[in-house]
């Protein structure tokens, strides 16, 4: 007598929110204040997929955190002890580029949006927000976007337009130098010494930064000098700029 063999039933391939659902996120909360911290998971558990958080009272606690284990997502007030969320947004992207970030402000933080953006925060946002308004940022930022709250992102704006009205002046005013147009003609070295100059730092400064001599960095210039062929170090910075190799800040 042949046994009927019993096979399970069809089921249906998981659709993405299934497969959301399989996949922990680790996030790592960090605020000096452990009341905020435990309304922020709150707030957070309510989406779609699962998380897992990591609890941060200051600075040096993140970074060890992330170093044990690098997080999906960084969530950090500005104001830490230890280490402002500037400081450890800047440390961390040295380490880990592709780990994104969220800072948020609170009403006496005078860190502006653009000083977030510009240590590599992917989102910024006040701490009064709204819980949709959290979770939107969250979700944006770990789908690979950046968030600016609506209350911030005029300043966002202000400061593009002062960079551009910056770069237009600096094109109409800084003559034409026969370079080529990428600096291959520099080392990596002489690029790292002329983003410097660019910042304004003097020789001891740059070898202060670059951990080289102060000599080192004076060789360096005068080939930097040499390969461009300008007159001084004034005249080097305005080829970066007008070139785009380095920037304004």
């Amino acid at each position: 007598m042949i046994k009927r063999l019993s096979l399970p039933a069809w089921q249906p391939p998981p659709s993405e929110t299934d497969l959301r659902r399989l996949y922990v996120i680790r996030m790592v909360v960090a605020d000096r204040h452990r009341l905020f911290r435990e309304g922020v998971k709150q707030i957070l558990s309510q989406m779609d997929c699962p998380i897992s958080f990591v609890d941060c009272g200051d600075g040096e606690t993140v970074l060890k955190a992330c170093r044990e284990n690098v997080p999906d997502l960084v969530l950090m007030d500005l104001d830490l002890s230890k280490g402002s969320g500037v400081d450890i947004t800047i440390r961390l992207k040295e380490e880990y580029p592709q780990l994104p970030i969220i800072l948020l402000s609170g009403e006496r933080e005078t860190t502006t949006v653009v000083e977030a953006v510009r240590a590599g925060a992917s989102g910024y946002l006040p701490k009064d927000v709204e819980a949709e308004d959290l979770m939107e940022a969250v979700r944006l930022v770990l789908a690979g976007e950046i968030y600016i709250h609506p209350r911030a992102s005029g300043q966002l704006v202000q400061e593009i337009l002062r960079i551009s009205r910056q770069q237009r002046e600096l094109t109409a005013i800084v003559p034409e130098f026969d370079v080529p147009e990428w600096p291959d003609i520099l080392t990596q070295r002489e690029m790292d010494v002329l983003r410097l100059m660019a910042q304004g730092k003097n020789n001891r400064a740059i070898g202060d930064v670059l951990y080289i001599s102060e000599k080192t960095v004076k060789n360096h210039v005068s080939n930097i000098l040499y390969k461009l062929g300008v007159q001084d170090r004034t005249q080097a910075v305005l080829v970066a700029l007008k070139k785009g190799w380095v920037k304004l800040h």
